[in-house]
């Protein structure tokens, strides 16, 4: 299959755009026809959460596109036969696949934004793939009324990996030990003025089904975008730092999921996620006060103080409890520093 490139590559996403009308053209054609992977690009980023995409370079056997944000390695198929590949930047190994939806018609082509788009890929569907930084977009775009109504991604797993929809409608991958793989985020759907489109997801078997009511709801102005949203990592980085007669502080730096993900079962995996990743370089020590300190960052601070560059976690503060720890500001006992909102 060949990729088309229309402009320079920016980006990766994945979007399903349905909209009314519009028949392709030639390659050769002198102008972009309405269906060409600029419009798709346009008619998702018109509602989608502002984002910058991360650009997309053709992979070693052509058959591929990837893109490596600071959290993230996404490669995107060359037709919508194939699935997306998606793996912590620091684990490449520990990849899941997601199947793209439709019959596999759509050959793949790079708007100049970077999005990759998979034009007719289902009836009356467009696709597109964004790779962002830290998180990568699924995007189904509706044309019109006779398209679907749910999109099937079919989800390669880990051994052992479940996925599960979550009270607020995101689905939680949790790996063979219950710890967090990933989630897709809260699903939302848009119509082309920006009114909400009922939506919801399903696991149907290692399948992940988005239902988009678009035929059910009055006054739709198509094209309909929605918006499975992938992230991996709830931990970007963490540093130690020492604070003379006190002790050392671990600064951490959380992704935006986690910043926005911020319930009791999101804060446990995120402190497992640091645990993790940091047991082996330094956090050994009073692990029940910094565990404390952390879900408070998660359950408060993200609040109160959203755009807090680290959340800091002090070996010297006493274990006193998850909820006094909270009434301390996430601060318990000495240390001379403020509470963190």
């Amino acid at each position: 299959m060949r990729v088309k490139t229309l402009s320079r590559p920016v980006a990766l996403a994945v979007a399903l755009v349905v909209y009314a009308g519009g028949s392709a053209l030639a390659d050769d054609a002198p102008t972009d026809p309405p269906s060409t992977a600029d419009t798709i690009a346009q008619q998702v980023n018109n509602v989608a959460p502002s984002a910058d995409v991360v650009p997309p370079t053709p992979g070693k056997d052509g058959d591929t596109l990837m893109a490596d944000g600071s959290d993230i390695k996404v490669t995107a198929p060359v037709d919508n036969s194939g699935a997306v590949q998606v793996a912590p930047a620091d684990s490449p190994g520990d990849t899941i696949g997601i199947g793209l939806p439709g019959s596999g018609s759509g050959d793949a082509a790079v708007a100049s934004d970077g999005t990759i788009t998979y034009q007719n890929a289902a009836p009356a569907t467009d696709l597109a793939v964004q790779p962002l930084d830290q998180s990568v977009r699924l995007e189904t775009v509706v044309r019109d009324g006779t398209a679907p109504t749910s999109y099937t991604y079919p989800v390669n797993l880990p051994a052992g990996a479940s996925m599960a929809v979550q009270d607020d409608g995101s689905v939680l991958i949790s790996g063979a030990d219950g710890g967090s793989l990933g989630a897709f985020a809260t699903p939302w759907a848009k119509d082309a003025n920006g009114k909400d489109i009922p939506t919801r997801y399903e696991v149907q078997g290692d399948s992940l089904v988005q239902v988009i009511d678009h035929t059910t709801t009055a006054d739709v102005a198509y094209p309909v975008v929605a918006d499975p949203w992938l992230w991996r990592d709830l931990i970007h980085s963490a540093s130690w730092t020492y604070h003379s007669g006190y002790g050392w502080t671990l600064k951490v730096q959380p992704t935006d999921w986690q910043r926005f993900w911020n319930g009791y079962a999101p804060a446990v995996a995120g402190w497992n996620e640091l645990y993790s990743k940091y047991k082996n370089h330094g956090l050994d020590t009073n692990l029940g006060s910094m565990k404390n300190q952390y879900l408070c960052h998660v359950l408060i601070v993200s609040w109160y103080a959203p755009n807090k560059s680290t959340w800091d976690l002090d070996e010297w503060r006493p274990d006193v409890g998850l909820t006094d720890t909270i009434n301390h500001k996430c601060n318990p006992g000495p240390g001379g520093f403020p509470g963190e909102w």
